[in-house]
Parts: C-alpha cells; structure tokens; sequence
C-alpha cells in the first residue's frame, strides 16, 4: 500500500497555486477584466478567452477543476477516495440530459465533458433507451425517465439520480478505507438533508411536506433522517438549537448569526463543509491531502464564479463578499 510520501509533497506545492482568501481579495478590489485575467494567470488558473481576449468564465472554471482531477488521477489512478467525487458530476448531467430529452430539445450545451461517463455516451443512451453505457447509474436513469412518464413530475428525476449517486458515493467512500472521504460523504448527505428539510419547513406542507421529506432524504449520513425529521416538525428554530449538541455547531452558529436567508444558509453549509475538509491540512502525508486539495479546489471555483459573476453584474464589494465561501487556503 502506498504510504502517499511523494504524492503528498507534490500536492502541497501545488496547493500554494489554489486562489484563496489573498487572492480573492486582491480579484475583489480589481477594476477591470484584465486586471482578473493577469491575477488567474499568474495563479496559473488555464485561462480561456474568446477570440476578442474577453474571459470565457465557465469554461476557465471546469478547465481549472479538470486540471486537479487529472493531476490527481495520475497521482492517485485507482483511488476511489478521488474518483467517487466525479459521480455528482455524471449525476447533474444525466439530469439535464433526461429533461432536455423529455423537453425534445439537444442537451450538448447543458453538458459537462467532466465525469466517469462521456458526454457522448449519455446522450446516446437516452436516444437508444439502452442505459448500459452509464454504469451504476444507468439503472437510476431508467427508474427516473419511468417515474416523470408515470408523475409528469421533473422532481422525481432528481430525487432519484440523487439518491443513487449518493449510494454509490457512499459504497465507494467505504471501499476505499479511507475513514476521512467516509466522513466528507457522510457529511454532505447531511447537509443536503438539512437544507432540503429548512426549505421544506418554510413551505409549510405540512403532512404533504413531511412525506416529501421521508421520500427525499438521503440515508447514510452521520444524522438520522428520523432525528432531523423530528426536530424540524418542531420548527426551524427548534432544529437550529438541536444543531447546537452535535457535529454541526458551528454550522447552527453561522445560521443564528446570519440574516435568515436562504442563500445564508446555504453558504453557512459550504462552510460547515470546509471546516470538515480542513482537517487535511492537519495531516502531513496520506489520501487526506490529496482529498483536501482536489474538494479545496470545488471551493475555490464555486468562489471564482460568485466573484466574477458578480462583477460581470456590477454588483458592489460588499455584496460579493458575504456570498464568497471559506476558503481551503
């Protein structure tokens, strides 16, 4: 078994190159766009532009998580601590494929090229019905197009793909032996619980809301579904304070603290999330470095588009600021 020695000390140069807190910072007080193109690139960010040298932004991003994937993969190519992370990617996609199917329309530019499955194959999959070509999910495709004939329903697709996703994530995580991916899994399904049951509540849906919820929670986590269940029927203010007493404090914190808003939530989520993967900085050498920088990078794309999205929107300092997320680096 690998002790990570080598990969361990090539991913902590490599982490120097992450845009973090400085970086973004120094992005935040710039005035123009190729004042941001000369900071990604002197980050060694693999800037895409347009012909006329203006900055293609979502394809420099998935360029920019593509390339901590590959070099990853060649570190590590058969960690399932590293390769179960790409499945939430074939999940979104095969998503948006199954709805523009349905919809009649050509899915090729809602598509990420980013995943176990090609872009290619998925389509073709859809087109011929023959769902093989998609692997473990290709089963939880199938089971999705049946629900939304049988519902007319667009939100059973997500449930579904979701839930299996997650399945497989979580078989994987536990395969791998690496105790730490187990934990981020496990971590995420409870976030992803916990803001599906915040959304639920502010719905009011009463008994329709509670069996929505029991249908759509994701099992595996470290909270039970029961527990959450429970507490949110009490309010979510009730499940706020419970939040207190366990894993998530400071993720109840953040919440007290902030203005109440959806968006708040969700970024106090994220952070909960990185405080998690931060304890592979503690770590000097193993699969918990290599974990650390390839979901460090997760954030620091999700941080590069809320930071150039809301300058391409003429938005205000201040307000992009309270939307960046904690930073790995």
């Amino acid at each position: 078994m690998t002790d990570y020695y080598y990969e361990s000390a090539r991913v902590r140069t490599l982490e120097s190159m992450i845009v973090g807190k400085e970086r973004l910072a120094t992005l935040l007080e710039t005035k123009t766009e190729e004042e941001r193109i000369a900071i990604l690139r002197e980050a060694k960010v693999p800037v895409v532009t347009d012909e006329g040298g203006m900055l293609l932004r979502e394809e420099t991003l998935l360029a920019l998580l593509k390339s901590a994937y590959m070099e990853l993969r060649e570190l590590d190519p058969d960690g399932k601590a590293i390769n179960l992370w790409l499945y939430p990617y074939d999940c979104n996609n095969i998503k948006a494929a199954i709805k523009a199917f349905l919809r009649k329309i050509d899915p090729a530019s809602m598509l990420f090229d980013f995943g176990t499955i090609p872009a290619s194959d998925l389509v073709e999959a859809l087109n011929t019905g023959n769902y093989e070509a998609l692997g473990e999910l290709g089963e939880a495709a199938k089971k999705a197009v049946s629900a939304y004939e049988r519902t007319r329903d667009p939100q059973q697709i997500d449930l579904i793909l979701d839930r299996a996703c997650y399945e497989i994530m979580l078989r994987l995580a536990k395969e791998s032996g690496v105790a730490f991916a187990l934990e981020l899994v496990q971590v995420k399904i409870d976030l992803v619980n916990l803001m599906m049951a915040i959304r639920i509540s502010r719905m009011k849906r009463g008994e329709e809301g509670k069996l929505f919820l029991k249908n759509a929670f994701l099992s595996g986590g470290e909270l039970s579904t029961d527990w959450i269940l429970h507490e949110i029927e009490a309010g979510e203010a009730e499940l706020t304070e419970r939040l207190l007493y366990t894993s998530y404090e400071d993720f109840a914190k953040e919440i007290k603290a902030g203005d109440g808003s959806l968006s708040q939530i969700e970024r106090a989520a994220d952070d909960a999330f990185m405080k998690r993967l931060k304890a592979a900085k503690m770590e000097s050498m193993g699969p918990e470095v290599l974990l650390g920088f390839l979901l460090g990078h997760e954030t620091e794309v999700k941080n590069l588009r809320i930071l150039l999205s809301g300058k391409e929107a003429g938005l205000d300092n201040t307000t992009i600021r309270e939307r960046i997320r904690e930073s790995y680096v």
